[in-house]
């Protein structure tokens, strides 16, 4: 492939490997930063690239490679979380019982058969649906939950994420 050919192709590409990424749940603003980067790898490995027709797909997945090396360095990295007082746990309890008073009655059950350590598996045969629509449904009340509790600031999606 050929100089030319190659920003040709960046230019067609860069925003389809940013859309990609975003796809898979990454940040606009990294997206475009791990895109950047891929390109610029795959320019200096252009030699590796077996066929032109798939440089971008070649390059998705430079950026996708890239992504996920940086999460997993990340979470390698984390710091371990003081474990809470005793004296946490009464506020613990209070934070949870008023989250779930201000849910819905169906959202209080599912949330609660999950705290209960129910799987969606188990749930679905008490419910009666599918496996995959009390997964649905816990994700639903957990995101309604985490719009109650923490309202439009960041942490509802922490919670979210680490309820799931």
């Amino acid at each position: 492939m050929s100089n030319t050919e190659f920003a040709n192709a960046y230019q067609a590409g860069f925003p389809g490997t940013i859309r990609f990424l975003v796809s898979k749940g990454i940040l606009v603003h990294l997206a475009e930063e791990y895109a950047q980067e891929a390109w610029a790898i795959g320019w200096e490995r252009l030699g590796q690239l077996r066929d032109d027709r798939l440089v971008c797909s070649w390059v998705r997945q430079i950026a996708w490679n890239h992504c996920c090396r940086h999460f997993e360095a990340a979470n390698r990295s984390l710091p371990l979380r003081e474990f809470p007082s005793e004296d946490a746990a009464p506020t613990l309890v209070i934070t949870l019982r008023q989250v779930l008073k201000a849910c819905k009655p169906d959202d209080q059950a599912l949330l609660r058969q999950a705290i209960e350590g129910l799987t969606p598996a188990e749930i679905s045969t008490l419910a009666g649906c599918t496996p995959g629509a009390v997964r649905i449904r816990l994700m639903r009340a957990r995101r309604a939950a985490a719009r109650l509790f923490y309202g439009d600031r960041e942490g509802g999606q922490e919670f979210v994420h680490e309820a799931a």
